[in-house]
């Protein structure tokens, strides 16, 4: 089935299912419209910029407001106009321009677009699925505003109210000029809270494509919507684009994001990533393509995803969203996460998959829950140490001298600190999700390497690992904590097994292997900090922690693990300095 053949089907059925005497009973102009009543009048001379203003002719309320219902195929939508009068000329009722020298604006209102819904945390072995109700924010009106020019004239009739041909998008600043900056939504602004919490808005050339009537199909009416396109076109002949404009806490630099009531597919901090990523606050911007964008009276059903490359040394550390919703619920969402783990220095991401599942709970009904999965991926399996002037002791300090990990990817991992307290790294516990130890099934993830030492032999190992984001990696003061946990976790949390094999501990200087060799069953590693080191751009990420007492390197941070010598170091000049 396609897409326009299941949104008939879906329109139908809904549109049967809600309608009912008391909405038939209203007429459209004199209804008190609660939508409109909501948008806060009193404060508009606060929320509407400068120049709005004067082009209104300095009144910051709508000059006429009311709302718009059609119960056949479900439109039930807010129209406020600015500068316009109603008229009757040839017992037709028009909308026109109280002054015609001035645009009229017209904004319309749609009911609640997406739920801000509660997920379900999935802990391999121990999850619990709650009964019924789930928990759940309806985010607040959007809107889609309006130019016309002053002499327009507006059909008073609903198929007049919704052709929208002849006039042009009124987008926030920082979507239609690269000079533009982020700013909370004003009411002469497109802005489609989409989803909870997060404001977006279509670039210069999107446009809205509809029909003004209804649409019947073998005795089916049509849930009436409106999707996005570009010019005359939809997808996936076009690909038409957003921004995100705003969201709570933005900038992260000013303050903190305000926490949620529950676990949602987004976090604050996600939000406001993609806020900087797609307004080119942050390096390594780009906007979000849409696949589909459609706004109905029963909420968005959306399917857009964005790709980014953050810069270094930015409070950013989002690299892909994909987001999937259906009629204002989500059924997928994927967040990327940069970061690394920890000993070792190889860049790896979280992956946070918001996925809908039908469990069965307690009760023995069967529950389509929003289910959150989050496993790591190893984005850097290689890296070498040797020759790095960066490296504790100018890499003696370090018997590995160069590491492949062979766990790319993980399980479903624990992050309910609450299930599962042994993911907490020292003091880091339930307030931060930027550290935290590897774990799934409440147990370290054994992460299996090859480790190559000092004379060439490669040594298969196992042990466990903490990630820890971008973002986190920067602050030396949290690293040092990490450091300092690490060195006083469980010692079988950081010592792994080499099986008996030979492992050289240190270069031999005038003598011949395997001087420095000795078999080895296991060993604990101690971290240890360097410097930061100068790199190209163009350089992967690859490492994690700066010295305390120097200042950040522009692309990478440097952390290090360090096995205990062995005792049998020939080397005069290793054993001083290892």
């Amino acid at each position: 089935m396609d897409r326009r053949s299941a949104i008939k089907l879906i329109g139908g059925a809904a549109a049967g299912a809600v309608m009912s005497p008391r909405m038939l009973a209203r007429s459209a102009p004199s209804s008190k419209y609660p939508l409109v009543s909501m948008r806060s009048y009193h404060s508009y001379g606060q929320s509407l910029p400068e120049a709005l203003r004067a082009a209104l002719g300095g009144t910051a309320k709508p000059s006429l407001v009311f709302q718009a219902i059609r119960t056949t195929d479900m439109v039930y939508l807010g129209f406020e106009f600015y500068n316009a009068k109603a008229v009757v000329t040839a017992g037709q009722t028009e909308i026109i321009a109280e002054d015609p020298k001035l645009p009229m604006h017209m904004v319309v209102l749609f009911p609640s677009q997406h739920l801000g819904e509660e997920c379900v945390a999935y802990t391999p072995g121990s999850v619990t699925w709650p009964t019924k109700p789930m928990r759940g924010a309806l985010a607040g009106f959007s809107w889609l505003a309006f130019e016309l020019a002053g002499t327009a004239k507006v059909p008073y009739t609903i198929a007049g109210l919704l052709d929208w041909s002849g006039t042009e998008p009124a987008l926030v600043p920082v979507a239609t000029s690269s000079s533009g900056a982020p700013a909370p939504p004003d009411p002469l602004h497109t802005a489609l809270e989409i989803p909870w919490q997060l404001w977006l808005t279509p670039l210069e050339h999107g446009t809205w494509h509809h029909s003004t009537r209804p649409v019947v199909f073998k005795q089916i009416t049509e849930l009436w919507h409106t999707r996005l396109g570009v010019g005359a076109f939809e997808p996936p002949v076009v690909s038409p684009r957003l921004k995100a404009f705003w969201a709570p806490g933005y900038p992260a630099a000013f303050a903190p994001a305000p926490t949620d009531p529950w676990l949602m597919s987004l976090t604050p901090g996600d939000r406001v990533d993609i806020v900087a990523l797609t307004t080119g606050t942050s390096p390594g911007d780009a906007t979000i393509d849409v696949d589909l964008l459609l706004l109905s009276t029963l909420g968005a059903s959306v399917n857009i995803q964005g790709s980014w490359v953050p810069g270094p040394n930015t409070p950013v550390d989002t690299a892909s969203w994909w987001h999937r919703a259906s009629i204002g619920r989500d059924s997928y969402v994927r967040v990327v996460n940069i970061g690394y783990l920890f000993p070792w220095g190889n860049r790896a991401s979280r992956i946070t998959i918001s996925d809908r599942e039908i469990q069965v709970n307690s009760n023995g009904e069967a529950v389509a829950y929003l289910v959150q999965k989050q496993y790591i991926a190893v984005k850097e399996p290689q890296i070498t140490y040797a020759g790095d002037l960066d490296e504790p002791y100018d890499g003696r300090g370090n018997p590995i001298r160069s590491l492949l990990v062979k766990t790319v990817t993980t399980p479903p991992i624990d992050f309910d600190n609450s299930v599962d307290p042994g993911i907490s790294v020292g003091s880091f516990t339930a307030e931060t999700d930027d550290v935290l130890w590897v774990r799934s099934g409440l147990e370290d993830v054994p992460f299996s390497f090859v480790g190559t030492d000092a004379e060439g032999r490669k040594v298969d190992f196992s042990t466990g690992v903490i990630w820890v984001s971008s973002t986190f990696a920067q602050d030396p003061g949290n690293l040092q904590k990490v450091v300092d946990a690490y060195a006083a976790a469980d010692p079988s949390r950081r010592s792994p097994s080499f099986g008996g094999s030979l492992f050289a501990f240190a270069e031999t200087v005038a003598a011949p292997p395997p001087s420095t060799s000795t078999p080895t069953a296991s060993r604990p590693l101690s971290p240890t900090t360097a410097g930061p080191m100068s790199i190209r751009r163009s350089t992967p990420l690859r490492s994690i922690c700066p010295g305390q007492s120097r200042s950040l390197a522009p692309d990478r941070h440097r952390f290090r693990a360090r096995a205990c010598r062995s005792p049998r170091t020939t080397s005069t000049r290793d054993s001083r300095q290892v």
